[in-house]
């Protein structure tokens, strides 16, 4: 009898050490997770965008808006597979866009969601070097492709005080040389540039 409950004592003392050092290792885990890990993985990457001139923006885009951005949903992803077979994932934002005028797409739309890539997720930040994430309140030209994307960062055109700011972005012919990119024009013009161009 004083075996069984020697051996008793021992598996108990053991398991009681081993749930206070899960315990202790537990409580350090999460003092490391809140105190040393503050700081997010940074992952920048460049995309490569084919060039646009006014004219094939105009004519390769589903849809072509001007609106102001109300929402930006929580960081998606979006799980591809490469030739290789090996899968990638792309990160992403829903951002709702309020319709001011829509040139192109269904003209009933009232909003309109666009696909912004990058992102943050708890631990990650996704830039992309060669874009600016859109701002809610900002008013924007967007010329999208069939899933919502901007065709380039070219096609995505910030709007303050009533002028689109084109600045390396596309401008139609008659404003300036496509060399230069560097013609504010009025939101009425470039709307009216675009509606131009359809027609013809």
């Amino acid at each position: 009898m004083r075996k069984w409950s020697k051996r008793i004592k021992v598996t108990f003392s053991i398991l009681f050490v081993g749930l206070i050092m899960l315990g202790v290792s537990c409580l350090y885990r999460n003092y490391r997770n809140e105190n040393n890990n503050t700081e997010k993985i940074v992952v920048r990457g460049e995309g490569m965008w084919p060039s646009h001139t006014f004219e094939s923006a105009v004519d390769e885009a589903s849809t072509i808006v001007y609106g102001r951005v109300v929402d930006k949903s929580d960081t998606k992803v979006h799980e591809v597979a490469n030739v290789n077979g090996q899968a990638y994932y792309e990160y992403y934002r829903e951002v709702s866009v309020e319709v001011i005028d829509i040139l192109k797409g269904n003209r009933d739309d009232t909003t309109i969601t666009y696909l912004e890539m990058g992102g943050e997720t708890e631990e990650v930040i996704y830039i992309f070097e060669d874009m600016e994430p859109v701002e809610v309140n900002g008013e924007y030209i967007f010329f999208l492709n069939k899933y919502g994307a901007f065709l380039s960062p070219m096609t995505l055109l910030p709007v303050s005080n009533g002028t689109v700011l084109t600045q390396g972005k596309i401008v139609p012919a008659d404003e300036t040389s496509q060399s230069t990119r560097s013609v504010n024009a009025s939101v009425k013009s470039y709307l009216e540039a675009i509606q131009s161009e359809l027609t013809d």
